[in-house]
């Protein structure tokens, strides 16, 4: 069974299957990052790669949701369900400088 949740956020999937041996629910989310891989690339022929980071915020790229919220469940507290805000912008910025297809700019993050 497929869910598509193409109304909520462009090119998301969910399939959902039972394991029959155990009787778990199995949901896999998959994300077509087309447009966002477009985009980046339009940003960076935007982009003057000499330019320096000084201010307070700059694109430096984009994380597709199903990996964002994947790695958001890697720091939350099962028992309080709080997340670690430290380690999970660190975690960010490790997988944006670890893939650099998904960077809209130069240089190193960490």
């Amino acid at each position: 069974m497929a869910a598509d949740d193409e109304s909520v956020v462009p090119g998301l999937t969910r399939d959902i299957e039972v394991d029959e041996s155990t009787g778990l629910m199995i949901v896999r989310t998959t994300q077509n990052v087309e447009t966002i891989l477009e985009d980046l690339q339009a940003r960076a022929r935007l982009l003057d790669a000499r330019a320096n980071w000084k201010g307070p915020m700059h694109h430096v790229g984009s994380i597709p949701l199903n990996v964002f919220y994947d790695l958001q469940q890697r720091f939350r507290d099962p028992r309080t369900g709080e997340i670690d805000k430290a380690g999970f912008a660190q975690a960010r910025l490790r997988w944006i400088q670890d893939n650099p297809h998904f960077r809209a700019r130069p240089g190193r993050l960490l």
